[in-house]
């Protein structure tokens, strides 16, 4: 027996109903509710009742079938025959999910199984599941009935359908993707098929999916988000077949669904907002006829140019895996409103220098990708950024070669750190150097420096001699071998002077550039002087005489004519500092001998070597 319907035992067994009440929901009243019908004294179903199919009291015949309020042969509008009637097993919890296969107490049939909670947007009522939207016994709460001629639209009882539904019978109907009422009141689709874009089908098109006997659309369904029966937790949407809290790609979330407010006649203008029966959607506003470009295909606005639902005229659907693409259905490009990385060269180069990936979305309908963004891809180098451009792993290759360089090309630069590369793109990286760009018109590199006081074992310049590679460009005091420097600017810190002198060719001043270029020793006498051209100091500079001053200079690791420590020779006496820098001296060890830097009682004065 019938709980929800039998009089005799409503709600329960033996639990009689009054003379003139019916039962109708497992309750005793005056009127039918929930879609049912009063006949007699009993509230019948007549979409499916064989003795009162579609009126009261209109029976079946003999091994005919109640679907859909028409007798036949065979159950349709997605209803199955079960004994000699049509259950609807996605939601029949006496046959759910197929003929005979009952729910459990406190269960309720949803998409087909049993189970303790609804499914796709529908709720529990007493043991079923119902749509709060439509049905008018349940109109947007349990027990919530609508009137007598009213209708459920959009969880409201109204005495019209809106939302884009048609009133079929007492109830709304999505005629889109309704099995029962496919393009219109009453025509319900056959076994197997399944109703999409107002169309009985036996594959869904349109991009959407098979999903029980209905065609969904996985990318904006929130039942079936991103697969069938994938139900987006309470509260969220689905949007690009994603679960989440917004919607995307220009979509408003109204309730549990993201809506097209421009277009849908459910959501026009703003959610909730339906237009009347009749009406359309058309750039958020609702009206008689479709504007921009659209076309009125049932109740809403199609681009017929790009609609896969509706591809070049009203109906045409296109397959699940095609796309709208001019009119005509194509195949998918890409999933649609994907997103993926992308990169306009060679993928060897992400993640190197400066160079990385992009993303690229596809669009809503499939047909391709908008511009990859985000993405930086090789370049030539900019010699200003200190960035690997061209993203070989060198900063500034084949750049400046010098800090004279540097200045040329921009007249105005001042004093500071820039990239330079002297070998021009060869196989020495380039590196950072301070440049002077003031004095003597600017363009000095500064090859070496003393900042700090040196002890005992380092360096003159510095620098621990473990660590100073004479061959390498790390090693400090190095002019670089590419280099062809035209001068040499020494500036002492201590005392804030400054000298220059020109690689002049003479033997003392190759003797020099061989020294802080090539780390040559030179030991030789009366050479002669080599004066600077440029200077400020107060301290003398090389002599004249028999010892000329700078007649012997060397820098080395080692000793000169098997004399002194690592440092500068200064003449004939073979007198020796180990001095940051020296470029004259007289007798050796008179007070008057003094080096530029440091004398030779090596009092710590600090300072700087550029070439140019």
């Amino acid at each position: 027996m019938n709980t929800q319907l039998d009089p005799a035992n409503c709600g329960a067994c033996n639990n009689a109903c009054g003379v003139g009440a019916v039962c109708s929901q497992a309750k005793c009243g005056l009127e039918c509710l929930g879609g049912t019908s009063k006949c007699g004294d009993e509230c019948v179903d007549t979409k499916l009742d064989p003795q009162h199919c579609g009126l009261c009291d209109k029976a079946c015949a003999e091994g005919e079938l109640c679907s859909g309020g028409q007798c036949g042969i065979e159950c349709t509008g997605g209803t199955t025959k079960c004994g000699d009637g049509c259950a609807d097993t996605g939601l029949d919890p006496a046959n759910c999910g197929g003929c005979g296969k009952a729910c459990g107490p406190g269960e309720v049939c949803s998409q087909g199984a049993c189970g303790l909670a609804c499914l796709g947007g529908t709720i529990k009522c007493g043991n079923e599941c119902v749509d709060p939207q439509l049905d008018p016994a349940n109109c947007g709460g349990c027990a919530v009935a609508c009137g007598p001629g009213q209708v459920c639209a959009a969880g409201q009882c109204g005495l019209q359908c809106t939302g884009g539904t048609t009133k079929c019978g007492d109830a709304c109907a999505d005629t889109e993707n309704d099995p029962a009422n496919c393009g219109g009141c009453g025509q319900a689709c056959g076994p197997g098929e399944m109703c999409a874009a107002e169309k009985c089908v036996s594959v869904c098109g349109g991009g959407t999916s098979k999903c029980g006997n209905k065609c969904v659309d996985l990318q904006t369904d929130a039942a079936n988000c991103g697969g069938c029966a994938n139900v987006c937790p309470q509260g969220q949407v689905c949007a690009s077949g994603q679960c989440g809290l917004q919607c995307a790609g220009g979509t408003t979330k109204c309730g549990s669904k993201c809506a097209d407010v421009q277009t849908d006649p459910a959501n026009c203008g703003s959610c909730a907002n339906a237009c009347a029966q009749g009406l359309v959607c058309s750039a958020g506003q609702c009206g008689l006829v479709c504007t921009g470009g659209t076309t009125k295909c049932g109740s809403k606005c199609a681009d017929l140019q790009s609609d896969a639902a509706n591809c070049g005229s009203c109906g045409a659907a296109c397959a699940g895996e095609q796309a709208c693409l001019k009119g005509s259905c194509v195949g998918l490009v890409c999933k649609p409103n994907a997103v993926e990385l992308c990169f306009g060269a060679d993928a060897k180069y992400i993640g190197v220098g400066a160079c990385k990936a992009g993303t690229k979305t596809c669009n809503g309908q499939g047909t391709g990708y908008g511009s990859c963004a985000g993405e930086v891809v090789p370049k030539a180098e900019d010699c200003n950024n200190g960035l690997d451009d061209d993203c070989d792993g060198l900063i500034n290759e084949g750049c400046y070669a010098s800090c004279l360089d540097v200045k040329a090309a921009n007249p105005n630069a001042g004093d500071g750190k820039y990239f330079v590369d002297p070998d021009g793109g060869g196989g020495d990286p380039p590196f950072e150097a301070w440049c002077d760009m003031n004095i003597d018109g600017g363009g000095w590199t500064r090859f070496n420096w003393l900042k700090q006081p040196y002890v005992g074992g380092d360096d003159p310049f510095g620098q621990k001699l473990v660590d100073c590679k004479v061959d390498g460009l790390a090693c400090r005091g190095r002019i670089p071998a590419q280099a062809k420097p035209a001068g040499l600017l020494v500036k002492d810190l201590t005392d804030k002077a400054y000298a220059a002198w020109k690689f002049n060719g003479s033997t003392i001043s190759n003797a020099v550039l061989g020294a802080l270029r090539d780390k040559i020793e030179f030991c030789k006498n009366e050479q002669g002087a080599w004066q600077p051209y440029l200077n400020t100091s107060q301290e003398a500079y090389c002599g004249t005489g028999v010892e000329g001053g700078c007649d012997s200079f060397y820098y080395t690791l080692g000793s000169c004519l098997g004399l002194g420590k690592p440092g500068t020779n200064l003449d004939g006496d073979h007198g020796w500092g180990a001095s940051a820098f020296k470029m004259g001296a007289s007798n050796f060890p008179m007070s008057d001998d003094y080096a530029f830097l440091n004398n030779q009682g090596c009092r710590d004065e600090l300072g700087e070597l550029y070439y140019r």
